[in-house]
């Protein structure tokens, strides 16, 4: 039995590849039956956080894009502590979440100036390669938990016929011909429209607010879902609103496979996902996945191939 319960590093290379990675049989079976057309048409991506680790953003384009917990801290360090204080302990916040802090933050501060700063702290001049060569799977939609642009940006980096364009809320249209990605928390590049609208979803009493709104998205969503196989990539399925909806939605309907890729081989962690969430888990980080998807499909055009990184970074079209 396999045991992996450590938490994953978040600061790392973008192209950083594990040694010697162990096969994976759902990777291989998805791989098969991508190939053998099986999902044309029907596929959906759905990102999550982990979708973004490696990423570099901020005006500087140095800074990594923060966890959860790390934007937390961030908020309090620069709204309600002291100017100046730098010996500050964050486990004295105990399990504040986020929408938590960022509640008080826009009581002292105003929310102008908090959705600012988290546009600033997601705020990306490029894709990652992994971002810029997801186009070519053909989804027919995404959906994506995330603040940052970089689906977007690696749509344009590819240059692929198929446009995207961004739902934020269940009152929006899918436009014909377009492939819908469907983002309920708001955009880094919208900090100062209105939740519902582009703007980020912040605090406690914006989740609150969104709660009809994005039960709608989500229905509208998941009307895209029946009869799809949903790949998740970096997705934890921890939120309690979006994950029971994707739940309900699975033990519903499971005559098609779903896979959700994530670096992590634990035995009892893949026995939960595949016997509790139906859903067949697959030990890749993102980078891992797509490199090693098209080793199997061939998916990818020659001048995105893998080896081709270091010419598009180069370019500056890719991180």
């Amino acid at each position: 039995m396999v045991h992996d319960y450590e938490q994953k590093p978040f600061r790392i290379g973008p192209y950083e590849l594990r040694e010697n990675r162990p096969s994976d049989e759902n990777l291989v079976e998805f791989a098969e039956n991508l190939k053998r057309g099986f999902y044309k048409n029907r596929l959906v991506i759905f990102l999550g956080a982990g979708a973004s680790i490696g990423s570099l953003g901020g005006n500087s384009g140095e800074m990594p894009l923060p966890t959860a917990m790390a934007l937390r801290n961030e908020l309090w360090e620069r709204f309600m502590l002291p100017m100046g204080t730098t010996d500050f302990d964050f486990t004295q916040l105990g399990a504040m979440s986020l929408d938590q802090a960022s509640a008080f933050a826009e009581v002292k501060a105003g929310r102008h100036a908090v959705a600012e700063f988290i546009a600033y702290r997601f705020r990306t001049a490029q894709p990652l390669w992994q971002h810029a060569v997801l186009p070519f799977l053909n989804p027919r939609a995404l959906f994506t938990t995330n603040y940052d642009r970089l689906i977007e940006q690696g749509w344009r980096a590819s240059q692929t016929k198929e446009e995207i364009v961004p739902i934020f809320a269940g009152k929006q249209q899918v436009v014909p011909n377009y492939i819908p990605l469907f983002k309920p928390h708001g955009s880094a590049d919208r900090a100062l429209d209105a939740v519902g609208y582009g703007g980020p979803v912040i605090t406690t009493i914006d989740y609150f607010e969104m709660l009809s709104d994005k039960k709608m998205l989500l229905d509208q969503w998941l009307a895209t879902v029946r009869g799809a196989c949903v790949l998740f990539i970096g997705y934890s399925m921890s939120d309690m609103d979006i994950g029971a909806h994707l739940y309900s939605a699975r033990q519903k309907n499971d005559s098609i496979h779903w896979y959700a890729a994530f670096p992590r081989a634990d035995t009892t962690v893949r026995k939960y996902w595949e016997g509790k969430l139906r859903i067949r888990p697959i030990d890749r980080g993102f980078a891992e996945f797509m490199k090693d998807l098209d080793e199997w499909v061939d998916f990818i055009p020659k001048e995105w191939k893998w080896e081709q990184i270091e010419q598009w970074r180069q370019q500056g079209a890719i991180q």
